[in-house]
C-alpha cells in the first residue's frame, strides 16, 4: 500500500500527483490491483481533489454497494480479504446507500448489540465486468437478516436467504440461479459422531 504524500511545497505535491500518482493509478487498474489503486487515488485526491481523470480512475477502481440489514441499524465494516491484520474500513449504519468498495474479494462485518456478529467473505466486482442483469443480482442491494444472539446454536453460522449464482470456472456461465431459504452451518468441519 502507497504510504502518505509528503512534500514540501503545493505545487511539488501537485507535479507529483500527475506526474507520478496518475500514472501509476492507471498501471495498477490496468495489471486489476484496485485495492492497491484505490489506496493511492485516495491519498492523491487530497492534492487534487476535483480532478476529472481521478475520479474516473476512482470509479474504475470501485463500486457502490446497498447494504440493508433486518432489523437496520448496524454497522457494516470490511477490509480486503488478503490483508489479515489491516484495519477495518467503516462503511456507517444500515441502511447504506452507494458506498464506494474497492473492486475485490472482501471480509465484511456486521455487528448490532444483542445480536451474532455477521462475519462474511464477498467479491466486489467491476461495474463493467459481467452482464448488466448479474450485477444487480451480486450488487444491487446486499440484504442481511441478523439474528438475535440467543438464537443462534453454538458453533453455528446464520446463512439468509436468498438467490445464489454459482458460475464455476470452466463452465459457461449462464444465468441461472438457486433460491435457498435461510439454515444454519457449522463454523468449522464436523466428525461423524458430532453430527
Amino acid at each position: 500500500m502507497p504510504g502518505p504524500i509528503c512534500l514540501s511545497t503545493p505545487e511539488a505535491a501537485k507535479k507529483q500527483a500527475y506526474e507520478t500518482n496518475l500514472p501509476k493509478i492507471r498501471q495498477l487498474l490496468e495489471n486489476e490491483k484496485y485495492v492497491a489503486a484505490h489506496a493511492l487515488a485516495r491519498e492523491t485526491e487530497k492534492i487534487i481533489p476535483r480532478d476529472p481523470t481521478l475520479q474516473q480512475y476512482f470509479k474504475d477502481a470501485t463500486n457502490t454497494l446497498n447494504i440493508e440489514t433486518m432489523p437496520a441499524g448496524a454497522r457494516v465494516s470490511y477490509r480486503p480479504y488478503n490483508d489479515l491484520k489491516g484495519p477495518w474500513v467503516d462503511l456507517g449504519v444500515t441502511p447504506i446507500k452507494e458506498a464506494a468498495v474497492p473492486v475485490g474479494m472482501h471480509h465484511f462485518k456486521i455487528e448490532k448489540g444483542g445480536y451474532q456478529e455477521r462475519d462474511l467473505v464477498r467479491p466486489v466486482k467491476p461495474r463493467d465486468s459481467m452482464a448488466k442483469e448479474y450485477l444487480i443480482l451480486a450488487q444491487g442491494a446486499w440484504h442481511f437478516d441478523l439474528y438475535e444472539k440467543d438464537r443462534v446454536p453454538h458453533g453455528m453460522l446464520p446463512v439468509g436467504r436468498g438467490r445464489f449464482v454459482v458460475p464455476i470456472n470452466g463452465l459457461p456461465f449462464t444465468m441461472s440461479e438457486m433460491v435457498l431459504d435461510r439454515f444454519f452451518i457449522d463454523k468449522t468441519e464436523v466428525t461423524n459422531r458430532a453430527y
